[in-house]
């Protein structure tokens, strides 16, 4: 159970990535991805010189490819995904990912017949539906369609990446016990670094170097935000959720992102400085319930 309540955890903390791009809302993306992913990466390497500990070529070919899907990539979409269509639509979209998930590691694990994960995975939908349908709905009408459509876009892409992410990282530790959680973090910490550098000196050479805020106050903001983003959102953050990959099954590792969708809706109220409405308040309770639902069916089948 501490590894499930782990996951939960972590996923509070990656709702409050959602708040980026919000908070940020005159930065661009890039710079957001950028100074989140250097302080996850120096971190990760300071640390892996001071142990003295490196990995075979092999797990830092795979790790490369999970930096991106599951840190830099995922993150530059999802925060497009956030400043063009608002963090509602983005939640809504991205948070069909436990589903995604849950069933695309069943079919690897195969811990539960699907027959037996359809009322659990319904329940997760329709919650998630309900939650943001209200808030999609008006921000359809107060945005510009074309940046909405934009948005979704994004939205979708990040879906995929994170679910790719999610289920081969996940089968990954588990096929590879040599590898300790924390080693595994710091490497995919450093994989991340390595490409936003990349990724943000190809643009500057094609595109300019002109993405720095424009006031002292917004340079600050950005400072915080990545540092507070790179140490607690991504570092310890993907630390802890090595170890609930590793020893939950995917099947329900899977479900519990839905905290991270139902966290960045509360942060996203505490943002605006507003009260959830009864709809939100029962779809909250509605796929915490089809996360427990869920636990139960998977313990029996364990036990059995």
């Amino acid at each position: 159970m501490v590894y499930i309540f782990g996951g939960i955890a972590v996923n509070c903390l990656w709702g409050l990535a959602f708040l980026a791009p919000y908070v940020l809302a005159d930065t661009s993306p890039l710079m957001i991805v950028f100074g989140r992913y250097v302080v996850y990466g120096a971190l990760s390497l300071a640390i892996m010189v001071f142990a003295h500990k490196s990995l075979a070529a092999a797990h830092w070919r795979m790790a490369f490819v999970l930096a991106f899907t599951g840190n830099v990539g995922y993150f530059l979409l999802m925060a497009l995904a956030v400043q063009f269509a608002g963090i509602a639509i983005a939640a809504l979209i991205i948070g069909v990912l436990p589903v995604v998930m849950a069933l695309w590691g069943n079919w690897h694990e195969r811990t539960v017949p699907f027959s037996h994960l359809i009322v659990p995975l319904a329940l997760i939908l329709g919650g998630l539906a309900a939650l943001n349908g209200h808030t999609l709905a008006a921000a359809e009408s107060s945005k510009d369609l074309t940046n909405t459509l934009w948005g979704i876009g994004f939205a979708l892409g990040a879906l995929v990446l994170w679910s790719h992410y999610g289920v081969k990282n996940a089968l990954y530790l588990k096929r590879h016990t040599d590898i300790d959680a924390l080693g595994w973090a710091n490497v995919i910490g450093v994989a991340s670094m390595v490409q936003v550098v990349i990724g943000l000196l190809g643009y500057g050479l094609i595109f300019g170097f002109d993405l720095m805020p424009s006031t002292s106050e917004g340079l600050w903001d950005l400072i915080w935000v990545s540092l507070g983003l790179g140490v607690v959102v991504s570092w310890f953050a993907t630390h802890v959720w090595n170890l609930t990959s590793r020893h939950v099954p995917i099947v329900l590792v899977g479900q519990l992102i839905v905290f991270e969708t139902v966290s960045s809706i509360v942060y996203g109220h505490l943002a605006d400085q507003s009260w959830p409405n009864l709809i939100t308040a029962v779809s909250v309770l509605t796929v915490v319930f089809a996360v427990v639902l869920s636990l139960r069916i998977i313990g029996k089948y364990k036990d059995a």
